[in-house]
């Protein structure tokens, strides 16, 4: 549907040089030939333009899809994080290497996050 204008624009354009050149009284036989020419060149670049687009389109859809799987990830990482972390989690009656564990485990989950 987009493509349509910019065409009908340039058929608009082409037939008014045309009937510019012969309001004129000008007849140059290669005019309609320069018209074929650009419109041509118009139509390739929306060709072009539209697969463009459709290729944009296809990895907008693809980064939607990784950015809601990334989310749920570090969604699920923070929820572990706040859990390891909330007060009453610490392992102070396992000892010292309890808590270096427990150290670790935390450092491990920030350095996720």
């Amino acid at each position: 549907m987009k493509c349509c204008l910019p065409l009908a624009l340039l058929l608009c354009a082409a037939s008014s040089l045309a009937a510019f050149g012969s309001a004129r009284g000008e007849r140059n036989p290669n005019a309609g030939i320069g018209i074929d020419v650009e419109i041509a060149r118009v139509l390739d670049e929306i060709d072009g333009e539209n697969a463009k687009q459709a290729r944009l389109s296809g990895e907008l859809s693809t980064l939607e899809t990784r950015r809601s799987q990334l989310q749920a990830a570090l969604k699920t990482r923070v929820r572990a994080l706040y859990r390891v972390t909330r007060s009453g989690m610490a392992p102070i009656g396992g000892g010292f290497e309890a808590i270096q564990r427990h150290v670790a485990r935390l450092r491990r989950l920030r350095a996720l996050l």
